[in-house]
């Protein structure tokens, strides 16, 4: 068997087992994320509608919100967010040591928050997938003479196990070009002849499968350059062709940055805030719709007419005669019909499911502050605390897994560049 063949056997493998996680993450992005719904979508049309399932967009708009709380949580746009210091903690009198670990600090938030790097557009929608679907990746692209270039991709498009230690160390992404776009990527002499021949005929629309492969290399030869010397082994493949394009890479750190909002022993992905009150969500669009239709009732009903009456001359119009509509006695032949519906008790249960995801996407923790702007420096302290305290199982795990990942593949860059 080929390596190719043997790269694209495992990604199916991985992915086989991930259907039931699909459906689930479709039925909450049809709710919650519906410009991600694509999970079972071959074909995407540009500009295409993807609301029609929702008539209520609280949980959208919760989901924006969850993303900016925990990007103001973890990475903050406006604040030195970590520091870095020795290992040797007789380094940390050292007045020298201690300034060049300030400078190293400072240059990376510099690169990192850079106009081509583009980290805090897309570390926000890292936190829109984890919202939505549990986990979210941000991939580090090295660029020859620049620095890192940081992306965000849909989770669709990613296939990724554990290591024994429960960290993320292999993925294989599924991804699609156009013809000119791999002939870009991979030179025109790597392609397949199928490609090739879309390349001649200037086809643009047609999108061809490839997976981006990196693993551990096992085979790795410490302190030998290049790939072989790598700690990941790296290979793109043209699935089609079943063929490797341009030979092994290698990364010297893992460029796949995982950040995953809680897990379970026995689930690689986890789960999410929308997938915990996905119950409430849908009861919430389901009454939603029920109190429209209801509402349209009440507000133009039917009308109960009496079989004597010619509806061909009966008007409907604001300041309309209508004769005939009377009997002897001056009773109407023609009545409105009367529901008897009751919005109160529909607006209490959209109140309590509304206060049921608020407090998953974490927005009435934060919201505690706000509402409450006068108080002692203590309260506020009490209050910073205990916020702090209910939070700090989620942003320990972002910060072990994910952004302390980051910051090590960003020090390695460094390191290597001189």
């Amino acid at each position: 068997m080929s390596l190719a063949k043997e790269l694209i056997d495992r990604q199916q493998n991985v992915e086989r087992g991930l259907g039931t996680y699909y459906a689930h993450c479709a039925e909450v992005a049809k709710y919650v994320a519906p410009n991600l719904d694509t999970f079972f979508s071959t074909k995407i049309t540009q500009g295409e509608k993807r609301t029609q399932s929702i008539y209520d967009s609280m949980p959208v708009f919760a989901l924006e919100r969850f993303a900016s709380i925990m990007q103001s949580l973890v990475a903050p746009n406006n604040s030195y967010w970590h520091t870095i210091e020795p290992e040797d903690d007789a380094l940390l009198d050292d007045h020298a040591a201690a300034v060049w670990y300030e400078k190293v600090r400072n240059r990376l938030f510099k690169l990192r928050y850079g106009h081509k790097s583009n980290f805090s557009s897309q570390i926000n929608q890292v936190m829109l997938s984890m919202g939505a679907f549990g986990p979210g990746v941000l991939i580090t692209e090295s660029r020859p003479g620049e620095w890192l270039r940081y992306r965000n991709t849909h989770i669709k498009e990613h296939f990724f196990t554990e290591n024994t230690d429960g960290f993320i160390d292999t993925n294989y992404r599924k991804y699609a070009l156009t013809a000119k776009q791999a002939a870009e990527v991979f030179g025109e002499k790597e392609l397949s002849e199928k490609i090739k021949s879309a390349l001649e005929r200037g086809d643009t629309q047609t999108k061809f499968t490839f997976l981006h492969c990196v693993f551990p290399n096992e085979e790795r030869i410490k302190g030998v350059l290049g790939p072989k010397g790598m700690a990941y082994a790296s290979f793109h493949v043209d699935v089609e062709g079943q063929k490797i394009l341009g030979g092994q890479k290698g990364y010297r750190k893992f460029p796949f940055h995982v950040a995953r909002y809680t897990t379970t022993p026995d689930e690689i992905y986890g789960r999410s805030p929308a997938m915990t009150v996905l119950a409430d969500i849908k009861m919430r669009n389901q009454a939603a719709k029920t109190d429209i239709k209801q509402r349209h009732i009440a507000l133009d009903p039917p009308n109960l007419v009496s079989s004597d009456i010619n509806l061909r001359s009966f008007s409907l119009k604001p300041g309309a005669m209508n004769p005939g509509t009377l009997d002897m006695n001056g009773n109407p032949l023609v009545r409105p019909y009367q529901s008897g519906a009751r919005f109160d008790s529909t607006n209490d249960m959209m109140d309590r499911n509304e206060r049921s995801i608020k407090d998953a996407f974490l927005i009435n923790l934060f919201q505690i502050l706000i509402e409450t702007p006068e108080m002692t420096a203590t309260e506020f302290l009490g209050r910073q605390r205990e916020k702090g305290d209910l939070l700090s199982p989620i942003a320990g795990r972002i910060e072990n897994e994910f952004l302390s990942r980051i910051i090590e593949r960003e020090i390695d860059e460094l390191s290597f560049s001189g």
